[in-house]
């Protein structure tokens, strides 16, 4: 289960990287905008990464 888990969150976060990278070349947002919505994309990935798991099962 786990590793199914890991596998959507990678495909979620290659498909949500690749519609921003293709929205700021077709400049529909701008650069501001670009900048926030890819530092929640980071967020999001780094909040539900393994790594947060073991530390959460381990305290």
């Amino acid at each position: 289960m786990k590793r199914k888990r890991s596998m959507i969150s990678k495909i979620v976060a290659s498909g949500a990287v690749l519609g921003l990278l293709v929205l700021y070349t077709l400049h529909w947002i701008s650069a501001p905008v670009y900048a926030a919505l890819t530092m929640a994309v980071l967020l999001c990935f780094w909040r539900f990464s393994p790594k947060d798991d073991n530390r959460q099962r381990g305290a």
